[in-house]
């Protein structure tokens, strides 16, 4: 026995050391240069003129004038031609170095702001932005802004990015979004993806410090002298060295790691973006390293050692890397390919050491051969009938919707783009829809198809920070999603714009055309042609869309001065007609704006695009249940009146309260009065007769006599719908310097007066009454603003003052009811409200969101519990201040099958309740016949399983816990609780169990007891996915005492501490290494059998039963080794794996001499679905009868 023990201790140590071995090696970079297999060293040869060169330099801080490497670097600069670019990537040397080496070229020198120029702060930004452009150096982006275009030619585009601006904690930077039109991240990946659309058909280079994937330190690969030398090689510390990688390329914890939280949202996202497109090139620096990586569509260039030199490593087969100091020249080609050029420094001089191709040439547009005889119009469908057909079972759980629509062939105009003159512009992609722009000499006009795809839609709602659209390709939820499609009528919308002129709302034409692949669409017939198409007509036009702008674009200009209005009758008058038929999908897209110049004012009126989801029919019982869930509810099913006008509105809210301010319910009753008085029967009608007559059926005079019935409704609705804006009322200053005076008058009002500081020119007043108005915030925006407060008032409403950027002054006379927040940098705040939150004092339109409640089902499976089934019940709330809600309330219920027992639990989050600190309220309850395992205290105790049956060591206990704790939740997504507890717990005895056989139960535990316990934990979990993750960290703590209220001399300490990691072995993820060690302990006597510490189960030792051994400290060891077999596409993309596991662990008993180890060998299969959960089968067997086990996701 001792020598079999003795072995076991020798195995964790073996264990231990052989895993950390294992992921050293696998992570392993060289300072030598590294090639991918399809890499050669012969030179590579373009045909074509270089129209441009960028040479790259990246981390030059500490470059001196007149050292090797600066002579270096000027030696390369007089060589480069004049339409040559100078990027310095970020970490630079200081601007008088720089200066002096600009005097080297006649080549343009830009710079990019890294990480090192962030430290200094936003102030210190500027003045460096101003010293470098005196010497005629520019900053790019330019005013620490997110993202600057910077047109080289024709046929090349630079996005420049300040990553490091997004990566920055903005509460750390008031003003850094002062002189930025992009005041959100979502508003900068939105931006990014409106300028790659811009630049489609040019090569478009993204430069910015940080790389979106990396192979360097920074993206956790490190070389043998930095596992022995871990801290900037000055003490060896082997194997501590590689702990200390380890912990870094899996936690995280530094904001410039790729694998931290907002870093890798970052590279998600932009490579997401990217998706598809085949002409973008990304240029960074931050890895000392020289590096060209590929993945997808991702073709990454890091050239970063221009000073200094880490280890890099190749990842794909395409990829190169160099540990050594140099940098990199990037050639453009006139036929759209490119190249990168390494150089690695040798004794002052470059020396070149690798080229890679990049880009190909571009395809050039053979022209194919078509049919110039176009027929004036074709006979087709949108659908193919036979696609179309469904039993009566699918019909009755999932409707009839329009599907017999799609179906129907008739005779539809083609479009001959050279008869019309029509020439293709670009295609608009986005990760939601695909179009074509078009224009003719006066016209310009949106091609947009009948027939939407669904992996797209699917890749905008579900998977923003990962491209997925083709792995939906094939699967039942694509074809359950396109037939979900047919809910919307296919030709409704060309009957919208004659009821739009009808009433005066401004709506773009939409004519359907048969638009067949022909000569003049040129490359694009790949993508487009052969199908229908709603051809989007902009009103008369010069050659562009310069007199309309964007929904974003409106909201900025609203604010830059009193004089930039809209059109608010128009805007209430087109909101009005969305609820009349059934368009509940009106975010900011739906609309575009038409500019116009009304003396000193400038005025945007709104139109309506193509409207796709009007009169939508979901019916059959699924969708009658699922359109009642809140995430669903403004999906609503048209008929003669709107379920919520609330829930309907939906989408529309944030923008209605950033556009409409200042509306009453008169102006609402107004259009409403004015759209009853103009529709009627006989002109509904007439707009119907549009539609293409073979589609006409009576469905048709079914839904005219809705909107007849629902006409009626509509000052209801207007009225309804403007007491639910009035409930929260938003106000915005301009960025000029504005007062805000807040009166508190008597009966619960409140009198609101906006002026503008520099004539006292009234720009708002109005009275609000607390019965309609819970609540007002009040923005200053930009400039210097005052804020004051007079009157006492009775039953107040709710005011924040939010200050915004600059000077702000505040005069509150009473602070009932009044909320004021600003950065500590305002001066003049003298100690009143101060608040480093970026989120808390900025005007984001996305905000205002309503509150939701939603009910999920919840499962599983284990031998001890049986099959457990459950709901859980979440309702959040979304006030003011919210990460990212202001309130969460769950309750959950559970139903155990094999024990026949169930479980309530209840937790109420208040996040910032005190400051940054969050508020917790958890409450449990389980039933008398809710069970625990115990087999007795001990490390060898026995499992009578063979001689009894499961039973025998199941305890039947009463519980229920009430408690509160504070958290907080840190940047690096770590949370700290201080928390304290009460919990009752009662055994019950049964004669024929081990709670009457085991002398270590005593029997007050019968009788029900009381304890009071306070303590503290910490967790980290940093994962790149948590359904199958491939990298990533976990860590966890916990300490408690724990006392008997009922005999107050019972007391004990607890501790538990777990640490994992998983981390990937190959490159591309397909095989990886999990393993987790958890400690657990207690101090003292006085604690009860349940109370102690134990391990067996699903997640602390495999293959023994829940709660197997039971002492007073324990240790557990587990590890997976996971391979990812194959995709499957069936209802949803599947990832099939195996998995093999190895466990082992024990317990201590101080009086007990034991020196035995436990183990459990087993393995499973996982299957995971659309990265999203992943369901796991397993076996494992240890000493006691194998267990099998089900569950979703991995335990560690």
């Amino acid at each position: 026995m001792g020598k079999k023990n003795r072995f076991y201790k020798q195995v964790s140590y073996t264990t231990m050391l052989a895993l950390l071995a294992t992921v050293v090696f696998f992570s392993c970079a060289t300072h030598t240069a590294q090639r991918g297999k399809n890499i050669t060293t012969n030179t590579v040869k373009i045909n074509s003129d270089v129209v441009h060169s960028f040479y790259l330099f990246g981390d030059t801080h500490g470059l001196e004038k007149n050292s090797n490497q600066y002579q270096a670097i000027e030696n390369e600069l007089k060589k480069a031609p004049k339409n040559s670019s100078i990027f310095w990537l970020g970490n630079n040397a200081k601007a008088e170095v720089l200066g002096s080496l600009k005097k080297a070229t006649t080549a343009k020198n830009y710079i990019f702001n890294g990480e090192n120029e962030w430290k200094a702060g936003y102030d210190s930004l500027m003045i460096r932005e101003t010293s470098y452009r005196k010497k005629s150096i520019q900053v790019l982006p330019s005013k620490i802004c997110a993202i600057e275009t910077l047109e080289v030619n024709d046929s090349l585009a630079v996005l420049a990015i300040d990553s490091e601006w997004f990566l920055e904690d903005w509460s750390d930077h008031p003003k850094a979004t002062e002189n930025c039109p992009i005041q959100t991240r979502e508003l900068f990946f939105t931006e990014l993806q409106n300028k790659l659309n811009d630049y489609q058909n040019r090569i478009t280079i993204i430069a910015m410090h940080h790389p979106v994937i990396s192979n360097g330190k920074h993206g956790g690969k490190f070389s043998v002298q930095d596992q022995l030398f871990p801290i900037e090689n000055r003490i060896p510390m082997p194997v501590i060295g590689s702990f200390v990688n380890l912990v870094r390329a899996t936690t995280g914890l530094t904001s410039q790691d790729l694998q931290s939280h907002r870093y890798r949202d970052f590279t998600q996202r932009v490579s997401t973006i990217i998706g598809k497109r085949e002409n973008v090139l990304i240029f960074s620096a931050h890895d000392r390293s020289l590096q060209y990586l590929q993945d997808g569509n991702v073709r990454q260039i890091i050239s970063g050692a221009s000073v200094k030199a880490t280890a890099a490593k190749i990842a794909g087969e395409n990829d190169y890397s160099n540990g050594k100091k140099g940098f990199a020249k990037v050639k453009v080609y006139a036929n759209g390919a490119s190249d990168v050029e390494f150089f690695n420094w040798e004794n002052g001089q470059a020396v070149w050491v690798h080229t890679q191709e990049m880009t190909t040439p571009r395809k050039e547009y053979l022209a194919k051969v078509y049919d110039k005889n176009i027929p004036k119009e074709k006979v087709v469908s949108v659908v193919d009938q036979k696609n179309l057909k469904k039993s009566q079972t699918y019909e009755t759980f999932f409707g009839k919707h329009y599907r017999s629509v799609f179906g129907i062939e008739f005779p539809v105009e083609t479009l001959d783009l050279q008869k019309r003159n029509i020439r293709p512009i670009r295609e608009n992609i986005n990760l939601q829809t695909i179009n074509l722009r078009l224009q003719d000499n006066e016209n310009a006009f949106v091609m947009i198809p009948v027939r939407k795809s669904a992996t797209q839609l699917i890749q905008s709602i579900a998977y923003k920070n990962e491209y997925v659209a083709n792995d939906f390709e094939n699967t039942f939820t694509e074809k359950f999603l396109n037939d979900f499609q047919t809910t919307q009528h296919p030709f409704y919308p060309l009957i919208v714009p004659n009821i739009a002129q009808l009433v005066k709302v401004n709506q773009l034409k939409s004519t359907l055309y048969y638009v067949p692949k022909q000569e003049l669409l040129k490359e694009y017939n790949e993508n487009f042609g052969d199908e229908i198409y709603f051809l989007e007509q902009y009103p008369v036009v010069k050659d562009t869309l310069s007199d309309f702008t964007t929904t974003e674009e409106v909201l900025r200009k609203i604010v830059e001065n009193k004089h930039q209005k809209i059109d608010r009758e128009q805007y209430i008058r087109a909101r009005l007609l969305d609820m009349l038929i059934g368009d509940w999908n009106r975010n900011e897209a739906q609309w575009t704006w038409r500019k116009s110049i009304q003396g000193q004012d400038t005025i945007y009126t709104p139109y309506s695009k193509t409207r796709e989801f009007i009169f939508p029919k979901y019916d059959g019982l699924f969708f009658n249940l699922l359109m009642r869930l809140a995430p669903f509810r403004h999906m609503e099913n048209y008929k003669n009146q709107i379920r919520s006008v609330k829930w309907f509105n939906k989408i529309a809210y944030p923008i209605d309260m950033a556009l409409l301010q200042n509306t009453t319910e008169e102006e609402w009753q107004k259009q409403a009065d004015y759209l009853q008085n103009t529709i009627n029967k006989e002109n509904l009608e007439k707009a119907f007769a549009q539609l293409p007559k073979k589609v006409q059926s009576k469905i048709d005079y079914q839904i005219i006599e809705t909107i007849l019935e629902r006409k009626e409704k509509l000052p209801e609705y207007a009225s309804e719908y403007q007491k639910v804006l009035d409930k929260l009322v938003i106000l915005k200053g301009t960025n000029k310097d504005e007062k805000f005076l807040v009166e508190r008058l008597p009966k619960g009002e409140t009198k609101v007066l906006i002026l503008d500081k520099e004539n006292n020119e009234t720009l708002f007043e109005r009275v609000f009454d607390r019965k309609n108005t819970k609540e007002i915030r009040l923005y200053g925006m930009n400039g210097n603003d005052d804020f004051l407060q007079k009157g006492k008032g009775s039953n107040l409403i709710k005011v924040r003052m939010i200050g915004g950027v600059d000077d702000d002054t505040y005069q509150i006379n009473t602070r009932q009811k009044i909320k004021v927040y600003d950065d500590k940098s305002n001066k003049d705040l003298s100690g009143l409200y101060m608040y480093d939150d970026y989120e808390i004092n900025t005007y984001d339109y996305k905000k205002p969101k309503y509150n939701t409640f939603s009910v999920v089902p919840n499962a599983g499976y284990n031998p001890d519990d049986g099959v457990k089934l459950g709901l859980i019940g979440n309702y959040t709330i979304n006030g003011f201040d919210r990460k990212p809600y202001s309130q969460k309330h769950q309750l959950q219920f559970d139903y155990f099958f094999a024990t026949d027992a169930f479980d309530v639990k209840y937790k109420g989050t208040f996040m910032k309740a005190i400051g940054k600190w969050n508020f917790d309220v958890n409450a449990s309850y389980t039933s008398p016949s809710f069970v625990n395992n115990y087999f007795g205290m001990g490390n060898e105790t026995i499992n009578y399983q063979k001689e009894h049956d499961m039973d025998y060591n199941r305890v039947r206990m009463q519980t229920y816990k009430l408690g509160p704790s504070f958290f907080k939740i840190f940047n690096n997504t770590g949370r700290l609780d201080f928390f304290a507890n009460y919990r009752y717990a009662k055994v019950e005895r049964n004669l024929d169990r081990i709670v009457n056989d085991d002398p270590s139960v005593h029997y007050r535990v019968f009788n029900g007891q009381n304890f009071g316990e306070i303590g503290a934990s910490y967790l980290f979990r940093n994962y790149d996915n948590l359904s199958l993750p491939t990298m990533g960290f976990t860590f966890s703590f916990l300490a408690k005492w724990v006392n008997n209220l009922d005999y107050l001399e019972r007391n004990f300490q607890y501790i538990e501490a777990n640490i994992g990691f998983t981390h990937k072995l190959i490159n591309n993820g397909r095989l990886t290494l999990a393993s987790m060690v958890k400690g657990k302990a207690l101090f003292g006597d006085g604690y009860e059998f349940y109370q102690a510490t134990n391990i067996g189960g699903d997640q602390d030792l495999r293959g023994y039963r829940t709660g197997r051994f039971t002492g007073e400290q324990a240790f557990v060891h587990s590890t997976d080794l996971r391979y990812n077999l194959t995709k499957v596409k069936t209802f949803i993309p599947l990832q099939i794996g195996v998995f093999t596991g190895f466990d082992y662990g024990r317990i201590w008993m101080k009086d007990e001499n034991s020196t035995k180890w436990h183990n459990a060998l087993g393995g499973g299969i996982w299957i995971n679905g659309a990265r999203a959960i992943t369901g796991t089968l397993s076996f494992f067997k240890g000493e006691d009868p194998g267990r099998v086990v089900f569950g979703l996701n991995f335990g560690f």
